[in-house]
Order: C-alpha cells, then structure tokens, then sequence
C-alpha cells in the first residue's frame, strides 16, 4: 500500500513522493540494524564488531555501495557508455589525450621491430639438421621478407605493421579492448619477394563485438563471443559495419546497426592449423574475464571533476578580467530604459555594457558594486595535481609523467620516476609481443614457406626451431648519459650485462649494431690512407700495428704527419 501511495503522489509532487521514500528506507535500515542487534544478543550475548571497519555499514559507511556481479557483467552493464565517455574526453581534452598518446609512443615508438635467431645444430640429435649456412640463409631471407610484408600488412592497405601496433596500444589504454582478425586478401599486388602473400590484419573497434539478437537466449554466446563445452572461444560474432557509423547503405532491409545475423559476420576463433584466427586483445584484471575496460576508468571521475573545475575557474578569471558589476536602484525600469541594452526575452535579460575608459554618473538611489572573484586561487595549481593524479594511477603511470610536470625535479627524481614508466612501458610491449605480434609471425611465416619464399626443410618436424625469434623494442634517451654509460660499464666489467641486452635497451639490434660499427671503422681506415689524416678519438678507432711504439706527438700526427680530422677541420 505504502509503495502504491508514494507511486500515486509522485505523480503530481515528485519531490515530496522521493522524501517519502528515503524516509522509508531509512526506517527499513533502522529495523534491519535493531534486528542484528537483538539476534546477537539472543545468541549467547556474544556482540562484537565487524571483522572490517570498512564495511561494518554504520551511519558513517552505509552508503558505500558495492556489487557482486561476475567479471564479464560487470563490464559489461556500463562497457559502451564508458568508453564513447573517454572517447569524447580524448577529443576535448588534453589531460586524455595526451597520457594516451605517450604510453602509446613510448610502448610502441618506431615499431617493435622482428628479428629472426634460428640457429645451427651443434650435434647429431635432430633431424633433418639445420647447417649454418642453412640458419645464416633463413633468417637473412625471412627478416628481408619481414620488412616488405610490414608495408603490406593492413587489410585496408591504410596503415603499415608498427602503425598497426600504435593503433592497439592506443585502443587498449582507452577502450580497453581491440580486435585483431587475420584476413586472406585476393589483390595480386600484395607481393612480397616476388610472391603473392595474401595474408593480412584487420583491425576493428571493440563496439563491433556483439550478441546476435537471434541468439539472446543463447547461454554458450556471452557479448558476441560463442564458447564450446570446455569454455574455449568458438567464434567470434562481428558486426559487418560499425554500430556508430552514420552513412547508410542503400537497399538495406533492416538498420545496419541493428545486431541481428544478417548485419553479422561469424568468424571462427582458429583457423584449420590450430593458429588463431582472431586476436581478443585486452588486459584482464581477475579470473574469469573475457572483456576489458578502459584503463582511465578508475580516474574517470577524477577526470570529469578536474574538468569540470578548469572550466568553473576559466569563467571566473574571465569574470574577473571583465569587471563585471551589478547595481542596486530602486527604479530597474529607468536603469533598464537608459542603461542597458536586450540579450534576450525574459525578465533578467539586460545586461549593461562598460565601455573601456568610460564612466557612467549613476542617478540617486543607485549603487554600483563591483565583483572580484579573485580566482584562480593559491590552491589551483595544488587541487589540479591532486585530481590529475587519479587517472595517472589508474594507468599506472607516474603523474609528473601523465602531466608533463617536471618542475623542481633533480637528476635522481627524474631519473626514478621514468624508471617506473619504463617499467609499466617494457610490460605493455611484452603484451604486444606475446598476444599480438607472436602469432602475427607464425601465420606469416608459414605462407612464406608454403609460397617457396624461403627455404625450411623440415619444417613440420622443426616447427619450433624454424620459429625462433625476437622482438626489438624502441628503447628510451639516457637522462644523463655520463653517468648512465659509466654505470652500463661498471655493469659490463662485472659480467651483469651483455652488449646485447645494452642495445636492445636503446632499442637497437646487436647483430645490425656491430655490423653498422664494422662497416665505419673499415670505411674510416680506407678514408685515413686516402686523405693521409687521421680521425680523432680518445682510443685508436681502427687497429693499427705499432710495433710496441708510442705515439708522443703533442699535435697528434702519426709518424708520416698526418694530421687528425680536428686539425684538418
């Protein structure tokens, strides 16, 4: 009755109907509260306090509110609400925008580049056995075939393979998911080495992954995602075109952004090989979840709030710039008649404008006052950081980083607040690496051996062997080299490091670095013989036979005099 009479009253006092109701769940919580209390009291007189103060639920704590919904429903209630949110934060505010471009930047940099390390057999074991010419040849001819397929490697034709690795980065940080789908094209121009390799990616928006309408009930579909027996991933069911595109196509019988099977492509999760056929790439955060979510979520009110107050603060320094003034008169229609001028109908739509250098005498019985909201205040900047903070963590990433705010920081400041970015950085491209780029390279890799582009005898007994590589990541600019190179050394000296692991931190491969640096010293000695100098370096560049003699030439010429490339300079 009581629930029926606030639904009756709401419809003509609906702020009267809603006291009701919180008074009465006010009493239902009170009654509840004695309820517990005399249960335990009747229970051996054993009253004690909650395990957790934090959800002990007393007249301090009964509104925190929480949820018990499994992992993949509680994504996915708010999912696509949340990410047009960030989406729209992105395209309107820097504080989004540019936390995402940087993690995507430094993750992805240049590309995360491949590089073949199929080696020779050292013994008789296995069969057929890979000779070392054999390794040199292979991984030469897949690396070369790498570096044209990359160009190649978009469905579309619109992006190359590192750009295509930015474009997940991105979406991942802030969508939360991206799906990756291994297409056949039949265009005869995808050549690589003189092949035709039809493999390539396609990449789609998360938004496309969907429940056929036709298959609601369906408990082996969960958010267009069909499951066998086991839990595995089946297929995949993707919207042909995109729910949010706003150009129709003609002819069509229903709305294209309708989910229903006939706007849907079923897409199954492997392909005949076993390989996957479609990449669900997100980063799950507990057991169970099949879905992801944006990593600003967790700062998103932070987000909302900072602008939000950024743009309360604009309009009061702007009001303060103005000098904007009100004045008390007992005769407004005379003041509105001579004084003001009409912004719009209504009873407050005159507003009076000052002239710059002007004054206005004001009539008895008028006062002027001026306001001065005196903003932005001392705490500005103090309130901007500790909302901005937020979203930073929620990324995982340093605030100094997500703000660029590097003010009154030293070297070691500096220096440990990268070292953490690099940290979450070098995980984000293992992922990459792992979940991504991995299966890029066997499904690759298997047309190129099947097209005759490169030699593998074997192959289906070495498959593992054959499939040997890794992956250069970008590396990062020292803060400060010095110190940075005098440590990499002491580390060198005591046998904590490899040149290797040094070059792949710059972002370099070891292989391409000591051929690069070969080439130089052989180009700089043939240089010193033609031109008769000698170039300039604190050890000798190239190696020369000196017989156990000293050079102790003050002008650093050599015995012939030539002259080194300082002193020609």
């Amino acid at each position: 009755m009581g629930k029926r009479w606030s639904n009756f009253i709401a419809n003509f006092a609906p702020d009267y109907a809603l006291k009701i109701d919180i008074a009465r769940a006010r009493i239902e919580r009170m009654r509840g509260e004695n309820k517990n209390f005399i249960d335990r009291f009747l229970d051996g007189g054993n009253i004690t306090r909650s395990t957790f103060g934090a959800v002990s639920g007393d007249r301090l704590r009964y509104d925190f509110l929480t949820s018990a919904l499994s992992p993949d429903s509680a994504v996915e209630d708010d999912g696509e609400k949340l990410r047009n949110n960030i989406r729209s934060l992105e395209y309107n505010n820097g504080r989004v925008a540019g936390p995402i471009r940087r993690i995507t930047e430094n993750v992805v940099g240049r590309g995360i580049k491949f590089q073949s390390s199929v080696s020779a057999d050292d013994n008789d074991y296995l069969f057929p056995k890979i000779t070392e010419a054999q390794a040199t040849e292979f991984n030469f001819m897949v690396e070369k075939a790498w570096k044209e397929w990359a160009r190649l490697s978009d469905a579309k034709l619109n992006q190359t393979f590192f750009e295509q690795q930015a474009i997940i980065e991105g979406a991942l940080v802030r969508d939360g998911a991206i799906l990756s789908v291994f297409r056949n094209s039949n265009r005869r121009d995808r050549l690589v080495m003189g092949r035709q390799i039809p493999i390539c990616i396609e990449l789609l928006e998360i938004d496309r992954l969907k429940t056929p309408i036709e298959e609601s009930q369906n408990p082996q579909i969960r958010g267009g995602i069909e499951y066998d027996d086991e839990g595995v991933k089946q297929s995949y069911w993707i919207m042909k075109r995109h729910p949010g595109d706003k150009y129709m196509q003609p002819g069509m019988k229903i709305p294209y952004n309708l989910p229903s099977k006939e706007n849907m492509e079923k897409i199954p999760a492997f392909d005949s090989d076993g390989t996957p056929k479609v990449l669900h790439l997100y980063h799950p955060s507990r057991p169970e979840q099949t879905k992801g979510y944006s990593q600003l979520a967790p700062g998103l009110k932070d987000l909302q709030d900072l602008e939000r107050y950024m743009e309360a603060e604009k309009l009061a320094a702007l009001e303060n710039a103005c000098l904007t003034g009100i004045v008390k008169t007992n005769q407004p229609s005379t003041f509105a008649t001579n004084y003001t001028k009409t912004s719009g109908s209504g009873e407050y739509s005159n507003i009076h404008e000052f002239a710059p250098g002007k004054w206005h005498y004001l009539r008895p019985g008028e006062e002027a006052s001026i306001l001065y909201p005196n903003r932005p205040n001392q705490a500005f900047g103090t309130y901007i950081k500790e909302l901005a903070s937020g979203p930073a963590n929620g990324m995982n990433i340093p605030p100094e980083i997500a703000n660029q705010d590097w003010h009154g920081m030293n070297y070691s400041n500096a220096r440990t607040v990268l070292l953490q970015f690099y940290l979450t950085c070098r995980i984000r491209q293992q992922y990459l690496v792992d979940h991504f780029n991995y299966w890029t390279h066997i499904k690759l890799l298997k047309q190129l051996i099947y097209k005759g582009v490169v030699k593998a005898p074997g192959y289906d007994l070495r498959k593992s062997d054959y499939e040997a590589h890794y992956w250069v990541s970008p590396g990062w600019a020292w803060v400060d080299p010095k110190k940075e190179v005098e440590g990499l050394a002491t580390e060198l000296d005591n046998n904590l490091t490899t040149i290797a692991d040094i070059a792949a931190s710059k972002g370099k491969d070891i292989d391409e670095l000591l051929e690069s640096r070969a080439r130089e010293l052989k180009k700089m000695k043939l240089l010193e013989e033609k031109y008769d100098i000698k170039f300039a370096s604190k050890q000798s560049s190239a190696p020369t036979d000196t017989d156990g003699d000293e050079d102790t030439d003050e002008e650093d010429t050599n015995e012939s005099g030539a002259r080194t490339l300082l002193q020609v300079v």
